[in-house]
């Protein structure tokens, strides 16, 4: 559970409060069974209309080389720009798309959510995945969410990073966003949305990189700082 909440319900150490602040899990420190609480505790605190799952990496996890430094995650500023909602956060760092498919399968899945959050790929980008090899990962992957009755699918573009014009990471990562808005304007009258991070966050006078007042600089400069997690948060809040 996050610090510096000192009221509501407190189900496996994770704290669900009235007035959708959020629950904010972590994974990566929890067991599978774990997950199962929101079907016994959410309904109730707010409609399953206004809860949210987020899934991704350690921009969606937001806790960085130093486990003590926990920014609040665009997933928590979110859900407090929305007012009465709840954001699930299933980020966990180091992640890449394979891992984020198995999650979504084992602890996602099946347990009633109206509207989600997918993020994840520079994991995959930083290994030398080409965009149509991590394509080949996510379109089964976002059919499958739809699948599942998700109504409203945020599709969290990837973020602009510590490389060249015309590399082979820029090729693949400007190369998978472009399939991922393609997907997401062909599926729009089912609920699916595009967020255009690379827009929002990318450095005008150089574009490959992160403006500086949003980037954490390290490690890599692939990361938001506080700055930045509240505009990505006020942004993701109002596509939901």
């Amino acid at each position: 559970a996050t610090s510096g909440e000192s009221t509501g319900l407190v189900v496996g150490g994770v704290i669900v409060r009235r007035l959708g602040v959020f629950a904010d899990q972590r994974p990566s420190t929890k067991v599978a069974g774990a997950y199962c609480y929101r079907e016994a505790f959410t309904r109730g605190y707010v409609p399953d209309s206004q809860v949210v799952a987020c899934i991704g990496d350690s921009i969606t996890d937001a806790v960085l080389v130093d486990p003590t430094n926990i920014y609040e995650s665009w997933t928590r500023v979110a859900a407090r720009t929305k007012g009465l909602w709840m954001c699930h956060n299933f980020g966990v760092g180091s992640n890449g798309l394979e891992q984020i498919a198995i999650r979504w399968r084992e602890h996602v899945k099946g347990h009633g959510y109206q509207t989600l959050v997918l993020q994840g790929g520079i994991n995959n980008a930083n290994i030398g995945q080409t965009a149509a090899e991590m394509w080949a990962i996510t379109e089964p992957l976002l059919n499958e969410i739809l699948l599942d009755g998700v109504t409203k699918l945020i599709c969290f573009g990837l973020l602009p990073g510590n490389n060249a014009i015309g590399s082979a990471l820029y090729v693949a990562k400007t190369g998978y966003n472009a399939l991922l808005a393609a997907w997401c304007a062909s599926h729009a009258s089912v609920g699916a949305l595009y967020y255009d991070a690379w827009a929002s966050f990318t450095d005008g006078a150089n574009p490959p990189k992160i403006q500086a007042a949003y980037d954490q600089a390290t490690p890599g400069s692939l990361h938001l700082n506080q700055a930045g997690n509240n505009k990505a948060g006020a942004e993701i809040a109002a596509l939901l």
